[in-house]
Order: structure tokens, then sequence, then C-alpha cells
């Protein structure tokens, strides 16, 4: 990527478009520090002087240019996988969380729903103990749901890592190793679906 020569705003043109970016992310402008400015001062600056040179390079812009401004605003999550980001995955295990309880309730109903909490497996009798049980198990499926999903995805892209490492021993390995990171992700799209709808099963089975 040519990063030589320069294409730079003046300071009054720089400050609007800050300022607009910072506020379309619900920042206020005015608590914006100094670092904050001269970062995204950088990042507006590298973006247009790599463009001057060469003309926009959409797969620099999407892998590079764009997490680069996002951060400088305070957006960090933006990725090229964004599972390899644990608060994704996360985020997306506890709305799992949330339908298969909304479901148990609208199936069951609330009384059916706190009957099942407290009397399943082991009856009434030892409620708490269903209770202890039936926590651990609510609490365990988000937690695997979404380091399942991270472990594997985050795995691959230091696979990629390692391999950029090798230098020119790289060649033979990348595109083979790319091919089976494909198959990789859409398989654990598939599991992370079939689980979901596993747990939306389970929650509105009756026992």
């Amino acid at each position: 990527m040519t990063t030589s020569g320069t294409y730079t705003f003046g300071t009054t043109e720089q400050i609007d478009i800050i300022t607009e970016a910072y506020e379309r992310v619900g920042r206020n402008p005015a608590s914006l520090s100094s670092q904050d400015v001269e970062s995204a001062r950088r990042s507006i600056n590298y973006l247009f002087s790599d463009w001057s040179n060469d003309g926009p390079n959409l797969w620099e812009v999407d892998l590079v240019v764009l997490p680069l401004l996002a951060g400088a605003v305070g957006i960090h999550y933006l990725k090229a996988v964004p599972t390899t980001d644990p608060n994704l995955t996360f985020a997306m295990s506890i709305t799992v969380f949330l339908i298969t309880i909304f479901t148990g309730l609208k199936v069951k109903g609330f009384g059916g729903f706190m009957h099942e909490v407290f009397a399943v497996p082991f009856g009434l009798k030892l409620a708490p103990v269903n209770l202890l049980f039936r926590i651990v198990e609510e609490i365990a499926r988000p937690i695997s749901l979404s380091l399942r999903l991270f472990g594997n995805m985050y795995a691959g892209e230091m696979v990629f890592i390692l391999i950029a490492l090798l230098g020119i021993w790289q060649l033979p390995l990348a595109l083979p190793w790319a091919l089976f990171h494909i198959l990789i992700i859409t398989l654990q799209a598939f599991v992370f679906m079939m689980l979901t709808i596993v747990y939306m099963s389970m929650a509105s089975e009756s026992h």
C-alpha cells in the first residue's frame, strides 16, 4: 500500500469532518480531547493521501481504512471477521438466551415456567436443588455458545497471522487455509443456528 506523497485538508475542513463524525456516533464534540482530534486528523490525512496516490482501493478501505477511522472516533469493533471479538459473540448468545426465556414464558405461561424452574428434574421437594441446577444451566448456555464461536473464529485468524509470519513460505499455505477457513465460518454459523433452534425447542417443551 503506497503511503508516499501528501494530501491534507485545511484545518477548518478537518475540524468540520471530525466534528460530524463524532456527532454521528453520539459523542459530544465539546468533550473531545486534543488526542482524540489529533488521532482523527491523522486518520483523515492517511485516507486521502493513499487515495490521491493510487485511487481508491476498496479492499484497503474495507480492511484498513474503515477500522482505522472507526477506532479514531471510539468504535473498535469494526473487523473483517466481527466474531473474533468476544463482545459480539456474547451479545449474540445473550440475545439467544433472552429469546429462549421469552419462548418459555409465551408457551408455558408464567406459572408453568416457574413450576418447571422449581420442580424439574427432582420434584418440588428438592426445589432449591432444582433452582440451582436451572441457574447453572441457563448461565452455561450463553457462555458456551459465545466462547465456542469466538474460539473457532479467533483461532482461524491466529493461524492466518502465523502463516503470514512465514514470509515467502506462506504462498503454498495461504490459499488452502483461506478455503478451509471459509468452510469453518460456514460450519460455525450452522452450528450456532442449530443450537439456537434446539434451545428454543427445549424452552417450548413441557417436562
